[in-house]
Protein backbone atom coordinates (compact mmCIF):
# COMPACT_ATOMS: atom_id res chain seq x y z
CA UNK A 1 0.00 0.00 0.00
CA UNK A 2 1.34 3.37 -1.03
CA UNK A 3 2.35 5.71 1.39
CA UNK A 4 -0.58 8.00 0.93
CA UNK A 5 -3.27 5.88 1.53
CA UNK A 6 -1.66 4.34 4.71
CA UNK A 7 -1.90 7.56 5.79
CA UNK A 8 -5.11 8.33 5.15
CA UNK A 9 -5.90 5.07 7.19
CA UNK A 10 -4.30 6.26 9.84
CA UNK A 11 -6.33 9.39 9.90
CA UNK A 12 -9.39 7.12 9.31
CA UNK A 13 -8.58 5.10 12.33
CA UNK A 14 -8.17 8.30 14.49
CA UNK A 15 -11.61 9.57 13.48
CA UNK A 16 -13.09 6.10 14.35
CA UNK A 17 -11.24 6.38 17.96
CA UNK A 18 -13.28 9.99 17.62
CA UNK A 19 -15.95 8.49 17.08
CA UNK A 20 -16.17 4.98 18.97
CA UNK A 21 -13.53 5.69 22.24
CA UNK A 22 -14.44 2.34 23.81
CA UNK A 23 -12.84 0.57 20.86
CA UNK A 24 -9.57 2.21 21.52
CA UNK A 25 -8.83 0.03 24.35
CA UNK A 26 -7.18 -2.53 21.96
CA UNK A 27 -4.57 -1.64 19.80
CA UNK A 28 -4.57 -2.58 15.82
CA UNK A 29 -2.98 -4.27 13.60
CA UNK A 30 -2.71 -3.72 10.09
CA UNK A 31 -3.95 -6.99 7.93
CA UNK A 32 -5.52 -7.94 4.57
CA UNK A 33 -9.31 -8.23 4.78
CA UNK A 34 -11.14 -9.90 1.36
CA UNK A 35 -14.80 -8.68 0.81
CA UNK A 36 -16.53 -11.10 -0.67
CA UNK A 37 -18.62 -10.23 -4.04
CA UNK A 38 -21.50 -13.17 -3.79
CA UNK A 39 -23.08 -11.58 -6.81
CA UNK A 40 -20.04 -12.29 -8.28
CA UNK A 41 -18.44 -14.83 -6.85
CA UNK A 42 -15.24 -12.85 -6.53
CA UNK A 43 -12.99 -11.38 -3.45
CA UNK A 44 -11.91 -7.69 -3.32
CA UNK A 45 -8.27 -7.16 -1.16
CA UNK A 46 -8.36 -4.50 0.89
CA UNK A 47 -5.85 -3.25 3.50
CA UNK A 48 -7.66 -2.52 6.70
CA UNK A 49 -6.77 -2.62 10.68
CA UNK A 50 -8.64 -5.08 13.14
CA UNK A 51 -8.16 -5.15 16.78
CA UNK A 52 -10.14 -7.30 19.05
CA UNK A 53 -13.33 -6.38 18.78
CA UNK A 54 -13.72 -4.92 14.59
CA UNK A 55 -12.44 -4.00 11.71
CA UNK A 56 -12.31 -0.50 9.39
CA UNK A 57 -10.89 -0.66 6.31
CA UNK A 58 -11.64 2.07 3.22
CA UNK A 59 -14.18 0.54 0.49
CA UNK A 60 -13.12 0.76 -2.66
CA UNK A 61 -17.59 0.92 -3.66
CA UNK A 62 -19.59 3.30 -1.06
CA UNK A 63 -21.49 0.71 1.52
CA UNK A 64 -23.43 1.68 3.54
CA UNK A 65 -24.22 1.94 7.56
CA UNK A 66 -26.36 -1.56 8.73
CA UNK A 67 -25.15 -3.59 5.26
CA UNK A 68 -24.46 -6.90 5.98
CA UNK A 69 -20.71 -8.03 4.85
CA UNK A 70 -19.02 -11.42 4.34
CA UNK A 71 -15.11 -10.78 5.02
CA UNK A 72 -12.21 -13.10 4.61
CA UNK A 73 -9.69 -11.42 7.32
CA UNK A 74 -6.03 -12.50 8.09
CA UNK A 75 -4.75 -12.75 11.48
CA UNK A 76 -1.61 -11.03 11.97
CA UNK A 77 0.83 -13.37 13.93
CA UNK A 78 -1.46 -16.34 13.45
CA UNK A 79 -0.97 -16.25 9.67
CA UNK A 80 -4.55 -17.72 9.51
CA UNK A 81 -7.34 -16.69 7.65
CA UNK A 82 -10.95 -16.86 9.16
CA UNK A 83 -14.28 -16.43 7.61
CA UNK A 84 -16.58 -13.36 9.16
CA UNK A 85 -19.71 -12.58 8.46
CA UNK A 86 -20.69 -8.65 9.68
CA UNK A 87 -22.77 -5.48 9.53
CA UNK A 88 -21.71 -2.51 8.97
CA UNK A 89 -21.57 -0.40 12.29
CA UNK A 90 -20.71 3.08 11.04
CA UNK A 91 -18.87 5.30 8.70
CA UNK A 92 -15.87 7.45 9.27
CA UNK A 93 -15.73 10.19 7.72
CA UNK A 94 -12.32 11.96 6.93
CA UNK A 95 -12.48 14.30 4.13
CA UNK A 96 -13.62 12.78 0.72
CA UNK A 97 -12.93 9.23 2.27
CA UNK A 98 -14.95 6.98 4.02
CA UNK A 99 -13.75 3.98 6.38
CA UNK A 100 -15.94 1.17 6.84
CA UNK A 101 -16.56 -0.08 10.76
CA UNK A 102 -17.80 -3.26 11.84
CA UNK A 103 -17.53 -6.06 14.20
CA UNK A 104 -15.19 -9.39 13.75
CA UNK A 105 -18.25 -12.55 14.50
CA UNK A 106 -16.60 -16.10 12.67
CA UNK A 107 -18.89 -17.55 10.64
CA UNK A 108 -17.66 -21.18 12.13
CA UNK A 109 -15.98 -23.13 14.85
CA UNK A 110 -12.91 -23.41 13.78
CA UNK A 111 -12.73 -19.49 12.41
CA UNK A 112 -14.08 -18.69 16.34
CA UNK A 113 -11.34 -20.38 17.66
CA UNK A 114 -8.45 -18.97 15.73
CA UNK A 115 -9.93 -15.45 16.56
CA UNK A 116 -10.20 -16.43 20.40
CA UNK A 117 -6.47 -17.80 19.55
CA UNK A 118 -5.54 -14.29 17.80
CA UNK A 119 -7.51 -12.07 20.77
CA UNK A 120 -5.26 -14.22 23.49
CA UNK A 121 -2.16 -13.52 21.25
CA UNK A 122 -2.87 -9.83 20.98
CA UNK A 123 -3.87 -9.51 24.82
CA UNK A 124 -0.61 -11.24 25.96
CA UNK A 125 1.48 -9.16 23.69
CA UNK A 126 0.43 -5.96 25.21
CA UNK A 127 0.38 -7.04 28.79
CA UNK A 128 4.18 -7.66 28.14
CA UNK A 129 4.51 -4.29 26.28
CA UNK A 130 3.30 -2.75 29.54
CA UNK A 131 5.25 -4.89 32.03
CA UNK A 132 8.50 -4.29 30.28
CA UNK A 133 8.16 -0.53 30.10
CA UNK A 134 7.83 -0.88 34.08
CA UNK A 135 6.26 1.13 36.83
CA UNK A 136 5.02 3.86 36.15
CA UNK A 137 6.81 6.85 37.47
CA UNK A 138 4.96 9.15 40.09
CA UNK A 139 6.16 12.64 40.24
CA UNK A 140 5.46 15.55 43.14
CA UNK A 141 6.10 18.67 41.65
Amino acid sequence: MGRTKTKLLQNVTSCVAQLYPERRASSRHQTTIMLKNEARADCVSQRGDINDDGFIFLPQTELAEGKRLKLEVRLPGLGEWIECATVVKGIAVRGHFRGVVGRLTATTGKANDALVRWRSLVKNKARKAHSAMGPLEQRND
